[in-house]
């Protein structure tokens, strides 16, 4: 993904996190992380090449380990 395209994504990252009352009573250090891991799958999901079967097992590896480091504020979501 080139520049262009990842700063259009964590600036529309940062728009939806701005506006949220939860995020912004986050601590910063899980604000970061959120946002980043946000911006990790906001740029997975934007390539088209993650449908492609051949890449596909290594990109969802890397999705699952971002949803992975994302803190458990949710307990009754499943972590896998």
């Amino acid at each position: 993904m080139d520049k262009p395209q990842l700063d259009h994504i964590r600036s529309a990252v940062r728009g939806v996190l701005e506006e949220s009352a939860a995020f912004k009573r986050l601590a910063p250090e899980a604000q970061a992380q959120l946002a980043h891991s946000m911006v990790n799958v906001s740029s997975y999901l934007a390539d088209p090449a993650w449908l492609d079967a051949a890449s596909s097992p290594a990109r969802a590896k890397a999705l699952a380990s971002a949803w992975r480091r994302i803190p458990d504020r949710w307990p009754s979501t499943p972590r896998a």
